[in-house]
C-alpha cells in the first residue's frame, strides 16, 4: 500500500486490490465493487476444523446526514456560508429556476411575483466549483423596481437566502421536494419569509450569519440566513 502520489491527504493509493480481498476459493471478489453489491466477510474451515477467515472486509454506509453533521461542526463553515452569500450579492445575473429531472441541473428564468423575481442563484455566480454544489440551497429574490424590499428593516434591492438545516417537516430528496419552497423556507412567529418569498411581498427577517444563529456543539439551526443586496450606488453628478 505504498503511496503513489494520488492520495496526498490520507497517503497510500487508490488501487482497490491493495485493500479489498479476492477469495478465489469461494468466488468472492470484493475488489469488484459493482453498484448494489455488499462487501461481507467470509470464513470457512480447514481439514482440521479450524476457522480460516479468507475475507475480512467489512462495509458501513455513510449517509448524507452523516456528512452534513461533520460539515456543520467545522469552525470555518460560517465563513463558507458568508462567501456563498457574498458571491450572490455581487452577481448581476437574474435568479433562475432549476430542473432537477436530469443528471445535471438545467437552469431557466426565475419566477416573477409582484415586485420580485425569485428563484435560485445562477451557477455562474458561484466560484469555485465547490460552491456550485450548494446552488440548490441558495435562494435569490431581486426587485423589479429599485429597493422594493427590506431585510431586517433595512432597504434592499434584493435578498439572498441560505435556508438553514431542514426541520422535521421538511424534505429535500426528490425533485418535487426540491422544487417546493416550503421545504426550504418557513413562516415563524417572528417572520413570514415563506409567504414573502412566494407572494412577492417585501419584508424579510432573519439572522445575518450562520454563527449568529447560535450554533451550539455543532448543532445547526433551522432558521434561514439572509443577506441584503444593497441599493444601487447613486450616480454621481456631472
Amino acid at each position: 500500500r505504498a503511496a503513489d502520489g494520488n492520495a496526498p491527504v490520507c497517503g497510500g493509493n487508490y488501487i482497490k486490490t491493495n485493500y479489498l480481498d479476492n477469495d478465489t476459493i469461494h468466488n468472492i471478489n470484493n475488489t469488484d465493487i459493482a453498484i448494489g453489491k455488499f462487501i461481507l466477510p467470509h470464513e470457512h474451515r480447514d481439514a482440521n476444523g479450524n476457522v480460516i477467515l479468507t475475507s475480512n472486509d467489512q462495509i458501513t454506509f455513510i449517509t448524507q446526514q452523516d456528512i452534513w453533521n461533520a460539515i456543520k461542526k467545522r469552525n470555518d463553515f460560517d465563513n463558507f456560508v458568508t462567501s456563498l452569500l457574498n458571491d450572490a450579492i455581487d452577481c448581476t445575473a437574474e435568479p433562475v429556476t432549476l430542473d432537477f429531472s436530469g443528471t445535471t441541473l438545467t437552469a431557466t428564468s426565475g419566477v416573477s411575483v409582484n415586485n420580485l423575481k425569485t428563484g435560485r442563484v445562477p451557477k455562474s455566480c458561484l466560484t469555485p466549483t465547490l460552491n456550485e454544489n450548494w446552488q440548490d440551497n441558495l435562494l435569490y429574490a431581486k426587485c423589479t423596481s429599485a429597493n422594493c424590499l427590506t431585510v431586517n428593516g433595512g432597504s434592499c434591492n434584493g435578498v439572498v437566502i441560505f435556508p438553514g438545516e431542514r426541520n422535521t417537516s421538511q424534505a429535500r430528496n426528490t425533485n418535487t421536494q426540491k422544487n417546493t419552497w416550503s421545504n426550504y423556507l418557513e413562516d415563524t412567529p417572528s417572520a413570514a419569509n415563506l409567504t414573502t418569498f412566494t407572494t412577492g411581498a417585501t419584508p424579510f427577517a432573519g439572522t445575518p450569519s450562520f454563527s449568529g444563529a447560535t450554533v451550539y456543539l455543532g448543532v445547526s439551526p433551522s432558521t434561514d440566513i439572509f443577506a441584503c443586496i444593497p441599493p444601487p450606488s447613486p450616480t454621481p453628478s456631472p
